[in-house]
């Protein structure tokens, strides 16, 4: 799913699952960095 897409057409209700998207991301970039220091 396209972020712009979702925040321009899904109105506020796309809003909750994009951040949820990127706190995941987040969630295991900050894994790697501590699994590779």
């Amino acid at each position: 799913m396209d972020p712009k897409a979702a925040l321009n057409g899904g109105g506020d209700d796309a809003v909750p699952a994009v951040s949820e998207r990127l706190h995941g991301l987040l969630d295991q970039f900050t894994e790697s960095q501590h699994l590779g220091a």
